[in-house]
């Protein structure tokens, strides 16, 4: 069933969408909760990276991990240097998880990181638009 993982991964990826509703449903919540919403993207993001880590250690493959420390690290720098949200996450982080028992796991945890995503994305595009 090739079709089971894209199919888990776009779930995870409607998050994004989830967290745009969000931001629709409680606009007047977004200036005070931007703070809260860029501690819990961190905290998902260490998550992914630190489950993404264990995954590759148990499975030893261990060029995959450094490919995958090093593609995440320079994602994070070159995201923190455009002060944007990294969207590019999505697709580093697919890579621990392609093969493995674990791609729940994995569609959980993207699908939480999207939410405050989606939501501090709408955010900036009402922000944009208000200037």
């Amino acid at each position: 069933m090739i079709w089971q993982p894209a199919l888990l991964y776009f779930l995870g990826l409607s998050g994004v969408g989830a967290g745009v509703l969000l931001a629709l449903i409680a606009p007047e919540e977004l200036l005070p909760g931007e703070k809260y919403l860029r501690r819990l993207q961190s905290v998902l993001l260490g998550l992914l990276f630190a489950t993404g880590i264990f995954v590759l250690t148990q499975a030893r493959e261990w060029l995959i991990l450094a490919i995958f420390i090093v593609l995440f690290l320079t994602v994070i720098v070159i995201s923190t240097l455009r002060t944007r949200i990294p969207h590019e996450i999505y697709f580093v982080c697919i890579l621990p998880f392609v093969h493995t028992s674990l791609v729940t796991l994995f569609t959980v945890i993207l699908f939480l990181y999207g939410l405050p995503t989606g939501t501090l994305l709408w955010g900036q595009k009402k922000i944009l638009k208000q200037r």
